[in-house]
Protein backbone atom coordinates (compact mmCIF):
# COMPACT_ATOMS: atom_id res chain seq x y z
CA UNK A 1 0.00 0.00 0.00
CA UNK A 2 1.05 3.63 -0.67
CA UNK A 3 2.99 5.43 1.99
CA UNK A 4 1.37 8.64 3.69
CA UNK A 5 1.79 11.63 2.14
CA UNK A 6 2.63 13.58 5.64
CA UNK A 7 4.76 14.98 8.47
CA UNK A 8 6.73 12.96 10.78
CA UNK A 9 6.30 13.31 14.43
CA UNK A 10 8.71 13.68 16.98
CA UNK A 11 8.58 12.03 20.08
CA UNK A 12 11.14 12.31 23.16
CA UNK A 13 11.08 10.52 26.46
CA UNK A 14 12.82 10.95 29.47
CA UNK A 15 13.22 8.65 32.08
CA UNK A 16 12.69 10.47 36.01
CA UNK A 17 14.25 8.92 38.87
CA UNK A 18 12.50 10.41 42.24
CA UNK A 19 14.75 10.56 45.07
CA UNK A 20 12.92 10.70 48.48
CA UNK A 21 14.42 12.12 51.84
CA UNK A 22 14.11 9.86 55.14
CA UNK A 23 10.87 9.35 56.02
CA UNK A 24 9.41 10.45 53.00
CA UNK A 25 7.43 9.47 49.93
CA UNK A 26 5.51 9.79 47.08
CA UNK A 27 1.44 10.47 46.99
CA UNK A 28 0.85 8.88 43.92
CA UNK A 29 -2.92 8.41 43.39
CA UNK A 30 -4.71 5.79 41.65
CA UNK A 31 -7.26 7.61 39.82
CA UNK A 32 -4.56 9.58 38.14
CA UNK A 33 -2.32 6.44 37.54
CA UNK A 34 0.06 7.51 40.13
CA UNK A 35 1.87 10.25 38.28
CA UNK A 36 -0.44 12.95 39.14
CA UNK A 37 2.72 13.66 41.65
CA UNK A 38 5.14 13.48 38.41
CA UNK A 39 2.80 16.31 36.79
CA UNK A 40 2.95 18.78 39.91
CA UNK A 41 6.99 18.18 39.88
CA UNK A 42 7.59 19.25 36.46
CA UNK A 43 5.42 21.68 36.33
CA UNK A 44 7.54 23.18 39.23
CA UNK A 45 10.18 23.44 37.29
CA UNK A 46 8.53 24.50 34.40
CA UNK A 47 7.21 28.07 36.72
CA UNK A 48 10.52 28.11 37.75
CA UNK A 49 11.86 28.93 33.65
CA UNK A 50 8.70 30.57 32.66
CA UNK A 51 10.03 33.58 31.50
CA UNK A 52 13.52 32.05 29.93
CA UNK A 53 10.67 28.99 28.56
CA UNK A 54 7.78 31.22 27.10
CA UNK A 55 11.30 33.69 25.68
CA UNK A 56 12.52 30.61 23.80
CA UNK A 57 9.16 30.34 22.37
CA UNK A 58 7.76 27.01 24.21
CA UNK A 59 3.90 26.95 24.69
CA UNK A 60 3.71 26.71 28.29
CA UNK A 61 0.52 25.38 28.81
CA UNK A 62 1.25 21.89 26.96
CA UNK A 63 2.87 21.40 30.44
CA UNK A 64 -0.46 21.07 32.27
CA UNK A 65 -2.44 20.72 29.06
CA UNK A 66 -4.68 23.19 30.53
CA UNK A 67 -5.45 26.84 27.95
CA UNK A 68 -4.40 29.62 30.26
CA UNK A 69 -6.00 32.23 27.69
CA UNK A 70 -9.66 30.24 27.60
CA UNK A 71 -9.20 29.17 31.51
CA UNK A 72 -10.12 25.60 30.58
CA UNK A 73 -8.27 22.41 29.44
CA UNK A 74 -6.94 21.95 25.92
CA UNK A 75 -9.27 19.28 24.03
CA UNK A 76 -6.24 18.07 21.73
CA UNK A 77 -4.32 15.21 22.02
CA UNK A 78 -1.69 16.00 24.86
CA UNK A 79 2.04 16.80 23.39
CA UNK A 80 3.48 16.07 27.03
CA UNK A 81 2.32 12.94 28.70
CA UNK A 82 3.48 11.85 32.25
CA UNK A 83 3.90 7.97 32.34
CA UNK A 84 4.29 4.71 34.44
CA UNK A 85 5.55 1.70 33.65
CA UNK A 86 5.57 -0.40 36.71
CA UNK A 87 7.49 1.42 38.98
CA UNK A 88 9.21 3.65 36.82
CA UNK A 89 8.32 6.69 35.78
CA UNK A 90 8.86 8.86 32.13
CA UNK A 91 7.67 12.27 31.05
CA UNK A 92 7.02 11.89 27.18
CA UNK A 93 6.87 15.10 24.64
CA UNK A 94 5.40 14.95 21.31
CA UNK A 95 6.02 17.56 18.78
CA UNK A 96 6.08 20.68 19.99
CA UNK A 97 5.88 18.87 23.47
CA UNK A 98 9.35 17.68 22.32
CA UNK A 99 11.16 20.92 21.84
CA UNK A 100 8.94 22.21 25.41
CA UNK A 101 10.95 19.20 27.63
CA UNK A 102 14.15 19.46 25.33
CA UNK A 103 14.09 23.64 26.65
CA UNK A 104 13.12 22.78 30.41
CA UNK A 105 15.96 19.93 30.35
CA UNK A 106 18.60 21.52 28.20
CA UNK A 107 20.76 22.21 31.49
CA UNK A 108 19.96 19.57 33.93
CA UNK A 109 22.89 17.83 34.43
CA UNK A 110 22.64 17.62 38.37
CA UNK A 111 19.70 16.39 40.26
CA UNK A 112 16.47 18.61 40.73
CA UNK A 113 15.61 19.95 44.00
CA UNK A 114 11.68 20.51 43.64
CA UNK A 115 10.97 20.63 47.05
CA UNK A 116 13.02 19.58 50.64
CA UNK A 117 12.09 16.02 50.16
CA UNK A 118 11.69 15.58 46.91
CA UNK A 119 14.41 15.82 43.90
CA UNK A 120 14.73 14.68 40.68
CA UNK A 121 17.73 12.65 38.27
CA UNK A 122 16.19 13.37 34.68
CA UNK A 123 17.93 10.05 32.35
CA UNK A 124 19.35 10.00 29.52
CA UNK A 125 16.28 10.60 26.88
CA UNK A 126 15.34 8.27 23.70
CA UNK A 127 13.88 10.19 20.68
CA UNK A 128 12.15 8.68 18.13
CA UNK A 129 10.87 10.35 14.57
CA UNK A 130 7.63 8.07 13.43
CA UNK A 131 6.59 8.44 9.49
CA UNK A 132 3.15 7.24 9.70
CA UNK A 133 2.14 5.20 6.69
CA UNK A 134 -0.61 2.12 5.86
CA UNK A 135 0.72 -1.14 5.37
CA UNK A 136 -0.48 -4.34 4.11
CA UNK A 137 0.76 -6.05 7.16
CA UNK A 138 -0.21 -5.75 10.57
CA UNK A 139 1.31 -4.62 13.94
CA UNK A 140 0.93 -5.87 17.44
CA UNK A 141 0.98 -4.06 20.57
CA UNK A 142 0.11 -3.68 24.19
CA UNK A 143 -2.28 -1.09 25.44
CA UNK A 144 -1.76 -0.76 29.27
CA UNK A 145 -4.36 0.33 31.52
CA UNK A 146 -6.78 2.05 28.74
CA UNK A 147 -9.53 4.13 29.87
CA UNK A 148 -12.11 4.06 26.77
CA UNK A 149 -15.66 5.25 28.63
CA UNK A 150 -17.07 8.34 29.76
CA UNK A 151 -20.54 8.23 31.37
CA UNK A 152 -22.57 7.90 28.60
CA UNK A 153 -20.08 4.70 26.77
CA UNK A 154 -19.75 3.11 30.32
CA UNK A 155 -23.55 2.86 30.48
CA UNK A 156 -24.51 1.21 26.91
CA UNK A 157 -21.26 -0.79 27.33
CA UNK A 158 -23.09 -2.44 30.21
CA UNK A 159 -26.38 -2.81 28.25
CA UNK A 160 -25.05 -4.97 25.41
CA UNK A 161 -26.04 -8.69 26.61
CA UNK A 162 -22.83 -10.58 24.64
CA UNK A 163 -19.18 -10.82 24.75
CA UNK A 164 -18.98 -10.45 21.19
CA UNK A 165 -20.85 -6.86 21.56
CA UNK A 166 -18.84 -6.02 24.19
CA UNK A 167 -16.01 -6.40 22.19
CA UNK A 168 -17.34 -5.09 19.05
CA UNK A 169 -18.31 -1.41 21.35
CA UNK A 170 -14.68 -1.92 22.40
CA UNK A 171 -12.82 -1.84 18.90
CA UNK A 172 -15.28 0.80 18.05
CA UNK A 173 -13.71 3.28 20.79
CA UNK A 174 -10.44 2.13 20.38
CA UNK A 175 -11.12 3.03 16.50
CA UNK A 176 -12.33 6.52 17.55
CA UNK A 177 -9.58 7.17 20.15
CA UNK A 178 -6.94 6.23 17.25
CA UNK A 179 -8.72 8.24 14.22
CA UNK A 180 -10.45 10.51 15.79
CA UNK A 181 -8.24 11.63 18.51
CA UNK A 182 -4.34 10.85 17.50
CA UNK A 183 -4.63 10.90 13.69
CA UNK A 184 -7.08 14.03 13.89
CA UNK A 185 -4.92 16.05 15.88
CA UNK A 186 -1.25 14.90 14.91
CA UNK A 187 -1.59 13.20 11.35
CA UNK A 188 -5.02 14.65 9.77
CA UNK A 189 -3.71 13.89 6.55
CA UNK A 190 -3.93 9.94 6.88
CA UNK A 191 -7.20 8.26 5.32
CA UNK A 192 -8.54 7.04 8.89
CA UNK A 193 -11.27 4.71 6.15
CA UNK A 194 -8.24 2.62 5.33
CA UNK A 195 -7.21 1.60 9.34
CA UNK A 196 -8.16 -1.83 9.89
CA UNK A 197 -8.04 -2.94 13.71
CA UNK A 198 -8.83 -5.75 15.96
CA UNK A 199 -8.52 -6.07 19.87
CA UNK A 200 -6.88 -9.70 20.12
CA UNK A 201 -6.72 -10.19 23.54
CA UNK A 202 -7.91 -8.47 26.48
CA UNK A 203 -7.72 -9.03 30.70
CA UNK A 204 -11.51 -8.93 31.05
CA UNK A 205 -14.75 -7.98 29.43
CA UNK A 206 -16.66 -7.35 33.17
CA UNK A 207 -15.92 -3.98 34.22
CA UNK A 208 -17.97 -2.18 37.48
CA UNK A 209 -17.21 1.41 38.60
CA UNK A 210 -13.96 1.97 41.10
CA UNK A 211 -15.80 3.47 44.12
CA UNK A 212 -13.20 6.98 44.35
CA UNK A 213 -14.53 10.40 45.63
CA UNK A 214 -14.79 11.78 42.15
CA UNK A 215 -14.91 15.78 40.85
CA UNK A 216 -14.00 16.45 37.62
CA UNK A 217 -10.55 16.05 37.22
CA UNK A 218 -10.62 12.22 38.58
CA UNK A 219 -11.75 9.06 36.76
CA UNK A 220 -13.67 6.20 38.48
CA UNK A 221 -13.57 3.61 35.83
CA UNK A 222 -11.19 0.25 36.40
CA UNK A 223 -8.84 0.73 32.85
CA UNK A 224 -8.70 -2.15 30.48
CA UNK A 225 -4.96 -4.09 29.50
CA UNK A 226 -5.43 -5.66 25.85
CA UNK A 227 -3.49 -6.81 22.86
CA UNK A 228 -4.33 -5.02 19.45
CA UNK A 229 -3.12 -5.92 16.22
CA UNK A 230 -3.30 -2.66 13.09
CA UNK A 231 -3.10 -2.00 9.49
CA UNK A 232 -1.18 1.43 10.80
CA UNK A 233 2.27 1.01 13.01
CA UNK A 234 1.71 3.42 15.94
CA UNK A 235 4.65 5.48 17.64
CA UNK A 236 5.26 3.45 21.10
CA UNK A 237 5.48 5.80 23.91
CA UNK A 238 2.47 7.33 23.14
CA UNK A 239 -1.21 7.24 25.29
CA UNK A 240 -4.56 6.15 23.89
CA UNK A 241 -8.09 7.11 25.17
CA UNK A 242 -9.35 8.88 27.99
CA UNK A 243 -6.75 10.74 30.58
CA UNK A 244 -3.25 10.31 28.21
CA UNK A 245 -1.79 12.95 30.36
CA UNK A 246 -1.39 10.68 33.04
CA UNK A 247 -0.35 7.86 31.10
CA UNK A 248 -3.71 6.03 30.76
CA UNK A 249 -3.43 3.77 27.74
CA UNK A 250 0.10 3.35 27.30
CA UNK A 251 0.95 1.65 24.05
CA UNK A 252 4.09 -1.00 23.71
CA UNK A 253 5.30 -2.90 21.06
CA UNK A 254 3.51 -6.82 22.01
CA UNK A 255 5.88 -8.99 23.50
Amino acid sequence: MNNLKTNMIEIITYPITPYLSPGSRLQPDQRNNHTNWLRVAINVMMNRHKADLVKAGVNIDLFHNHDTTRLQNMSEYPRIQYQRRGNRYFVTGINEGKYALEKLFEDCRQMVYIHDTLALRIGQAAAETFVPRLAAETFSYRLTDWLPFSDDSEKEFKTLPSLAGKMLYLEKRLRSHITGDFCRYLIPEVDTTAVQLAITDIDSLNRAAVMVEENKHTQAYKPFTAEISINFPLPANICLGNKKVYGFGLVEPAQ
